[in-house]
């Protein structure tokens, strides 16, 4: 996966997101095994920036 250039490593991530333009579907992950998936601070604000990106890409979308 990349972005802006750079590659990312998914293990690195703490929310990983899949879009389904189809179903227009979107799947977020939780990406900590090794602790159990357990919902920390920083897990919560992964979280909360994709809803948020979400929330813009459909507000963008409905635009006329």
């Amino acid at each position: 996966m990349t972005q802006l250039g750079t590659t990312l490593d998914l293990d690195d991530l703490l929310v990983i997101r899949e879009d389904n333009k189809e179903s227009g579907v979107v799947t977020l992950t939780l990406n900590q095994p090794k602790q159990f998936n357990a919902l920390s601070v920083e897990v919560l604000s992964a979280m909360q920036a994709e809803l948020e990106k979400t929330i813009k890409k459909v507000a963008s979308s409905r635009s006329p």
